[in-house]
Order: C-alpha cells, then structure tokens, then sequence
C-alpha cells in the first residue's frame, strides 16, 4: 500500500507536487525574502524622501504624516485580498505577480522622476 501525503489544505498531494516542492526547499525562503526585502526598500526610500516631497509640495509636517500613512494603508489594505487568493491555492502565482507588479511599479516611478 503506498502512503500518500496530505497537503496543509487537507487536499491529497500528488506525487509531481510533493517531488517538485522538496528539489528546491530554499527557492520559496529566498523569494519570499526578496519579497520583503523590495518592501523595505520602498518604504526606506519613501521615508528618505519625505524631506524632498515636502520642500516642492510646500507641505506641512502633518500632510506629510498623511502622505505617509495613505501608503502604509495602500499596503495594508491589499494584504488580505492577497492572502485570501494565496489561501485558495494560488500562494505562488499571487506572490510572483505581486512582486512583478510592484518591481514594474518602481521602475516606472523611476523613469517618469528621470525624465
């Protein structure tokens, strides 16, 4: 009789999917970690930047407090539909595009600052 694993979800996994996660135990923990170090990055670079962003927008401390935390809950009011759709199965497919759209995001920042 052959043993057969249950995924964290209850589902039964088969073969292909449990042979395919143990090759590459490490890739997960080092995209995950990309992933947070992106978002600390960005939020590195915003707070570095609130100086600059209140000298040309003649802002005051608190608008820029405001500035601030708008991003933080831009950030934190996406979390749960994200961990929802990744509950569901779609875990990596949810994370890679949120790390591409967010990478695409930055790079256009980028190019529309230099230009």
């Amino acid at each position: 009789m052959e043993s057969q694993k249950i995924s964290p979800t209850g589902d039964s996994a088969g073969p292909s999917e449990v042979q395919s996660s143990a090759q590459h135990p490490w890739a997960l923990l080092w995209f995950i970690g990309l992933a947070l170090l992106t978002f600390g990055l960005d939020v590195t670079l915003l707070n570095s930047s609130l100086p600059t962003v209140a000298s040309v927008l003649n802002a005051s401390p608190e608008e820029i407090q405001w500035f601030a935390g708008a991003y933080t809950l831009a950030v934190a009011a996406t979390l749960p539909l994200a961990g929802l759709i990744g509950d569901h199965g779609h875990s990596k497919r949810v994370l890679s595009l949120s790390l591409g759209g967010f990478t695409i995001a930055n790079a256009s920042v980028l190019l529309i600052s230099t230009s």
